[in-house]
């Protein structure tokens, strides 16, 4: 025997529901019978709203095959998938009174607001103000990008279900059409725009402080404020440097030099350090001498290295400059005779305790304003250990012109998604 459903509606009245059996079938499982039931349940209550459109040419079978041949997974889906089918062609047609009990009934079906978008815009349209327009999860959801409720990603046309081409089609018309017709700095052309053109067109909107007084406005700066403290208080920073070693004292000798190396380090809001590493080229201006195993030689050789740490505080800092100063100390050297002089396997150095310290200043640009041009001046106090050769005390002065990067990893990211360097 097979089960089946009679159901005959006439002008919303239910005539008859029977469960009848067929010969020759199986019965239908108590599962699929309350399945069943259920849909004939919306069946009747849309028939019922049909009825009372007195103006209606609508054809309420044609209204019911659709809700009847939805896939159904559960019951507050099937109502939200349903009426998605049907307010576009009821709003369109001006059936508003249909519109709104289809919404009221959907919302008393699911434990949350599933038409949320066509909500706020029918009642920005209507000109009715609601206190939930500021609500700290609506406001939220369609500001920050790292909030993924159903506000965001398919919630701008309300498909959380699954995209549905029409309605959203329907939703950005609609938003459209609310955008164009309220104050363009009010919390209601935010929400229009929003559901019209998207996330990236609002927050474009408020990077430029469109909406100045608004909840809207206020909710964007206070992320933006967090972000950019975050920013002071924390950086990395890397640099290429380039420039001139220039000796005094009794280094005078060996003459200028040209010096090149990087940096890297990180950066607190006042506080930092820096691992340095140069290398300084360029043979002696005049020959010196340098104790090897008890026997002198004579060399103009000269390939100069520093390795250290340079400790900064941060002096002044701003959207375009930043000024440093620092205090290095580092192991300073000079390879003075090469392996082939000495017809050994490697070279003689020179070794020198360098102490020094300098400023930095930074000139920042880029769309972020991390990448920055900068000048670097240092003074070295310094002593190579001839062992009794030529003395080479004396301190020496680094003028380095540098280029590099002083980042702020998520925060600059998260910044950028929100367009705050757009207008900056």
């Amino acid at each position: 025997m097979v089960d089946a459903i009679l159901v005959s509606v006439n002008r919303g009245t239910v005539v008859i529901i029977e469960r009848l059996k067929f010969k020759g079938g199986t019965p239908m499982s108590a599962q699929a019978f309350r399945r069943t039931c259920c849909v004939v349940s919306l069946t009747i209550l849309f028939s019922f709203l049909l009825s009372k459109e007195a103006s209606s040419q609508t054809d309420p079978d044609s209204a019911m095959h659709r809700l009847l041949t939805a896939t159904r997974l559960y019951d507050c889906l099937d109502y939200v998938r349903n009426s998605r089918k049907l307010i576009p062609k009821f709003y369109t047609e001006g059936k508003i009174d249909s519109v709104e009990k289809i919404v009221d009934f959907v919302n008393s079906k699911c434990s949350f607001s599933p038409l949320q978008a066509f909500e706020l815009l029918h009642q920005i349209k209507k000109g009715e103000i609601t206190y939930y327009w500021c609500d700290d999860s609506l406001v939220e959801g369609m500001i920050l990008p790292r909030f993924y409720s159903y506000y965001g990603s398919f919630g701008r046309h309300d498909s959380w279900i699954e995209p549905s081409h029409e309605y959203n089609l329907f939703i950005e018309r609609l938003a459209s059409e609310v955008k164009d017709s309220v104050d363009p700095t009010s919390v209601a052309n935010a929400i229009a725009t929003y559901y019209a053109v998207g996330r990236d067109s609002l927050l474009d909107k408020l990077s430029k402080g469109t909406y100045q007084g608004t909840c809207f406005q206020a909710r964007y700066d206070r992320e933006v404020d967090t972000l950019l403290e975050k920013r002071r208080n924390f950086a990395n920073n890397w640099s290429l440097n380039a420039g001139a070693w220039i000796p005094g004292g009794n280094l005078k000798r060996l003459g200028s030099k040209i010096e090149i190396g990087g940096q890297a380090g990180l950066r607190s809001r006042h506080y930092g350090a820096d691992v340095t590493f140069f290398a300084r080229f360029l043979n002696s201006q005049q020959p010196y001498l340098v104790n090897h195993r008890d026997s002198l030689y004579e060399t103009d050789n000269f390939l100069g290295t520093y390795f250290g740490l340079d400790p900064v505080l941060r002096v002044y800092t701003s959207w375009n400059t930043s000024l440093e100063f620092f205090g290095g100390i580092g192991w300073d050297g000079i390879m003075a005779l090469t392996a082939d002089d000495l017809k050994e396997n490697q070279g003689d150095y020179l070794n020198s305790l360098n102490l020094n310290l300098g400023f930095t200043l930074r000139l920042f640009y880029g769309p972020r304003h991390t990448r920055y041009w900068g000048l670097q001046a240092r003074y070295n106090f310094l002593n190579y250990d001839t062992d009794g050769g030529t003395d080479l005390s004396g301190n020496s002065l680094s003028i380095n012109l540098i280029w590099g990067a002083m980042g702020h990893g998520w925060t600059d990211d998260y910044l950028e998604r929100l367009h705050y360097f757009d207008h900056r």
